[in-house]
């Protein structure tokens, strides 16, 4: 649990700070690459930008990969954060996820 939340804590000072390397935010522009995922890839790309947030899981799927430690923001995602989580649902939708 400690090294999931030191991975969790890492991601977000990584996003935060813009040093990211192909990530989900460096990928944004790119919606191939959601297109060319499978549903349990979208998914948990989707929730690790959450987690990275400090999103609060309530179901119990999220709560066994990412943990049930939430802190601020909360989940509040910043503009890039929403824009690639956009991305990853509408790949989902057309997927039938």
């Amino acid at each position: 649990m400690l090294s999931l939340t030191i991975r969790i804590a890492a991601v977000a000072l990584c996003m935060a700070t813009g040093s990211v390397t192909m990530s989900a935010a460096s990928r944004a522009g790119d919606d191939s690459y959601y297109y060319e995922q499978s549903c349990a890839q979208l998914w948990h790309e989707r929730n690790s930008i959450f987690a990275a947030a400090g999103y609060c899981f309530k179901s119990q799927r999220a709560k066994r990969v990412f943990g049930t430690g939430c802190f601020p923001p909360f989940g509040k995602l910043h503009i890039g954060q929403k824009s690639t989580v956009k991305n990853i649902k509408r790949a989902e939708r057309a997927k039938r996820c």
